[in-house]
This record gives C-alpha cells, sequence and structure tokens, in this order.
C-alpha cells in the first residue's frame, strides 16, 4: 500500500489540508482492516482451543478405552498360557543378570571418571600455585648436574 502513495507537491495550506485528510481517511481505513483481521483471527483461535480440546478428550477416552480392554486381555491370555507360573526364561535371566553387569559397570566408570575429574581439578590449582622457577647461576647448576651424574655412576 506504501507503493502506490509518491510524493506530491503541496501549494498553500488547502492543499497541505487536502493531503491530511487523505491521509486520515487511508489510516483509519487500515486500522479498520486490522481490527477486521484481529477479530478473524481471534474467531480462528477459539475454534481451534475448542476443536483441538475436544478432540484431546476423545483421544484420551479413547485412550483409556484401550487400555482397560488391553490389560483384561492380557490377563485372560495368561490365564490361558500353559507356563503362567513359570519363571522367567533362561534367555530372560540371562539377559537380565548381563544387564545388572553393565549397570554395575556403569557406576564404576561414573565413579572412576569423577575421581579423574577431580585429579584434574586438583592439578589445576596446583598449576595456579606454582611459581616458576628459574636458573640464576648457570655454572652452578652445571657443577651440581656433573656431581650428581658422578655419584649416579
Amino acid at each position: 500500500m506504501g507503493g502506490s502513495l509518491v510524493p506530491a507537491i503541496a501549494i498553500g495550506f488547502s492543499a497541505l489540508q487536502k493531503r491530511i485528510d487523505s491521509q486520515s481517511r487511508l489510516t483509519t481505513t487500515h486500522q479498520q482492516l486490522l481490527s477486521e483481521i484481529h477479530t478473524h483471527l481471534d474467531s480462528l483461535s477459539s475454534t481451534h482451543s475448542l476443536t483441538t480440546s475436544l478432540r484431546l478428550l476423545r483421544a484420551q477416552q479413547t485412550h483409556l478405552s484401550l487400555l482397560s480392554r488391553l490389560t483384561s486381555l492380557i490377563s485372560k491370555v495368561s490365564q490361558l498360557s500353559p507356563n503362567r507360573n513359570a519363571s522367567l526364561k533362561r534367555e530372560e535371566e540371562e539377559l537380565r543378570v548381563l544387564l545388572e553387569g553393565l549397570g554395575g559397570e556403569v557406576e564404576r566408570v561414573r565413579n572412576r571418571s569423577n575421581e579423574l575429574w577431580n585429579g584434574v581439578g586438583g592439578l589445576k590449582l596446583r598449576k595456579q600455585e606454582l611459581v616458576e622457577w628459574s636458573i640464576a647461576d648457570e655454572n652452578g647448576f652445571n657443577q651440581i648436574l656433573e656431581v650428581r651424574q658422578f655419584y649416579s655412576l
């Protein structure tokens, strides 16, 4: 809409008043359109929320119905099963033992990683605390190294 308006020469106060009046009318028209759009969006939003809430309620009821049907079916099937009193199958038992072992291993790895991170933190603190040493007397240091090498032989 802004592209259809072009600057116009206004000579005198009457031309300026006409320009102000036309811009006021255009502003009023735009405000009415915005009001209509806002009203339409409000109606769409309320319709959407109502239909969505109804669909959600229907889905919850269907879910509960299917859940109760499934649990009753499971109870009937378990009564008909020939090995309903049997404990876990051998493979299931082996898998359970394996998973418990892996759980313990995960816990050990977690503890070890915590120990290592604590060590890293300690090293960082120690590094910050260390003072940088330098050799003040090169000749004296070389003599100390020669004496050390002599006694280490």
